[in-house]
């Protein structure tokens, strides 16, 4: 966590994912998906950033099972808590201004875990004929805003591994099939 925040900040760091996966009122199984991608400054063993630049680009990856509270039909607001694991792909490449030689990368991947809870909020109630027509074209059931707090883990010994232990807040769509 502190090398990732040294070279690239602890602020603004935005990650497009999706989840895909099966679901009943009480169960769900996901597989996740995601791209993450951010320039920064080399930085040196003091602490002290450097004039060469580094892009990192991770692609995260999640299978997870989560529980639901969605016990009446149409029910505007389900509670959920979720747990899994966790693969981060990721390729960190960097330029040497000063130097002939240009650049070099480096690609690994780290292993992890995760837990995360949230509240989904039915959106079929809003606009009832545009639910209506969502369903008939898309086979729709239900559509809900997401808002989802998640904790994640990064395993091995954090001085050998590039460590994405971090605490995100995500608002989204979900579509139940």
């Amino acid at each position: 966590e502190g090398a990732l925040t040294d070279a690239f900040g602890s602020t603004d760091n935005r990650l497009l994912r999706g989840d895909i996966g099966w679901c009943s009122n009480f169960v769900e199984v996901d597989l996740g998906f995601g791209l993450w991608q951010d320039g920064g400054a080399l930085v040196f063993g003091d602490g002290t950033e450097s004039g060469d630049k580094a892009m990192l680009l991770a692609v995260p990856l999640a299978a997870d099972a989560t529980l639901r509270l969605d016990i009446w039909k149409e029910q505007p607001v389900v509670p959920y808590g979720r747990a899994g694991l966790d693969s981060w792909l990721w390729n960190e490449s960097w330029q040497c201004e000063y130097d002939t030689g240009g650049g070099d990368s480096v690609t690994a991947g780290t292993f992890g875990w995760h837990w995360a809870g949230g509240l989904a909020i039915l959106l079929d109630g809003i606009d009832l004929s545009a639910s209506s027509r969502l369903e008939t074209v898309a086979g729709v059931n239900d559509t809900y805003l997401v808002a989802e707090y998640r904790q994640s883990y990064a395993l091995g010994d954090k001085d050998e591994i590039l460590d994405f232990t971090s605490t995100d807040l995500t608002v989204g769509l979900k579509f139940d099939y």
